[in-house]
């Protein structure tokens, strides 16, 4: 993780929740809300069946910042339904409690610790992802291994 992006991801409460508060507390009251449980060594549930007007959310309970990778589908960004998202460069998004970057062909987001972060609906299809603890110094997943994998299906 580059030194901006830790500036961003630091920053990023006084930014992603102010604009969360514009999209007004019943957004996603109406919707059933379907939970990722994310830590260091565990996703919880590996595999995620939703239908395309539930709300996704991950819950960070490790105390690091966690990097989240979506490989499959390459054009993440355009199957991702959601007014709280909020673009501050041509690759960078926000949402309260983390950044997101397009890194070529993957959507990567890093996610605060204890931070609950709301991606909102996604389009019908299969979401591969993997999720690994980064170096507080040196920005990259802990170990060799790419990390714990997950899937969501949309229905």
């Amino acid at each position: 993780m580059t030194t901006r992006t830790a500036a961003l991801l630091v920053a990023l409460v006084a930014v992603a929740v102010p604009a969360f508060a514009e999209e007004g507390p019943g957004s996603h009251a109406d919707h059933p809300q379907k939970v990722v449980s994310i830590g260091a060594s565990r996703i919880s549930p590996v595999e995620l069946k939703m239908g395309t007007g539930d709300v996704l959310s991950f819950q960070n309970f490790s105390g690091s910042i966690l990097k989240i990778t979506f490989l499959e589908p390459k054009d993440l960004a355009s199957h991702v339904k959601c007014s709280q998202v909020k673009r501050i460069s041509p690759n960078e998004a926000v949402v309260a409690g983390a950044l997101f970057q397009r890194q070529g062909d993957e959507v990567v987001g890093y996610v605060a610790p204890g931070a609950f972060v709301s991606v909102c609906s996604l389009q019908p299809g299969r979401y591969v992802y993997t999720v690994a603890p980064i170096a507080t110094t040196g920005g990259t997943p802990g170990g060799d291994d790419l990390g714990q994998k997950g899937e969501i299906v949309v229905e």
